[in-house]
């Protein structure tokens, strides 16, 4: 499983539900991730020469030095893998960001060109307090929005309705 799928899985192996993180949250993690380990593995390699070269003020034992310069190029070495194996994940991701954005959007004009406030609260108990009247209009956001769309992930389909009642219940 990729780092992006694991990130946008909503039950665990817990069985505990997460919180949905959207592909282009996920993206700019990456984005840095790959910064982040790609720079400091050049300056470590860089300070690494300078130490095994002795340009570096640092008195150590040949075996002492010999050991510190394998130890740390390994280090060096995968925090480069890791810097270059984020910077292509990060294309893969690209692409995932466009479609989640293109879905959210078409999901949008979709659902506000059919439905407004008065048709999500048709069904539901006025008398409730503000919290269960809020779950109640969730709930049929959820079934009118998985009628048109039933392919959607359940992660991807909560922040959808949570963006659709801002907009919808916020005026």
């Amino acid at each position: 499983m990729s780092h992006s799928e694991g990130q946008n899985e909503i039950l665990k192996s817990d069985g505990h539900a997460h919180a949905y993180v959207s592909k282009r949250a996920v993206r700019e993690e990456v984005k840095s991730t790959a910064y982040a380990f790609t720079v400091m593995s050049v300056i470590g390699f860089l300070f690494l020469i300078l130490f095994a070269a002795g340009v570096l003020p640092l008195n150590t034992a040949f075996y002492m030095k010999v050991l510190i310069c394998i130890v740390m190029g390994i280090m060096f070495a995968a925090f480069f893998f890791i810097g270059v194996r984020s910077f292509a994940e990060l294309k893969a991701l690209e692409s995932a960001v466009n479609r989640e954005e293109q879905k959210l959007s078409e999901i949008r004009e979709w659902f506000l060109g059919t439905y407004d406030a008065a048709a999500c609260d048709a069904k539901t108990d006025k008398t409730l307090s503000a919290e269960q009247l809020y779950f109640q209009r969730c709930e049929t956001m959820g079934r009118l929005i998985r009628s048109q769309y039933p392919e959607t992930e359940e992660a991807f389909l909560d922040h959808v309705i949570d963006t659709l009642y801002d907009e919808i219940f916020s005026a």
